[in-house]
């Protein structure tokens, strides 16, 4: 194996951190909608139904951190310790 086939520990966290675009424009949505809900200081049907799509759109960017994180695991290149 040449060294240009070793894979860094910190090319491998920076491959599993790395976040799109477009999921940085989702986290960027759920700050403003969180910001909105606290200047609003209310809570009502609206509220609600936002606060519900934040926690499903966030759960989904945790999943894909997991599936990254399976996958870099199950293909073996990723180190621990």
């Amino acid at each position: 194996m040449s060294d240009s086939e070793i894979i860094t520990k910190e090319a491998q966290v920076d491959t599993i951190n790395k976040i799109t675009k477009d999921q940085t424009n989702l986290i960027d949505a759920c700050i403003d909608m969180l910001t909105d809900m606290k200047e609003n200081g209310k809570i009502n049907e609206s509220t609600v139904r936002n606060l519900t799509s934040l926690i499903r759109e966030l759960d989904s960017l945790r999943e894909l951190f997991y599936t990254r994180l399976f996958n870099s695991l199950k293909r073996g290149d990723m180190l621990l310790g």
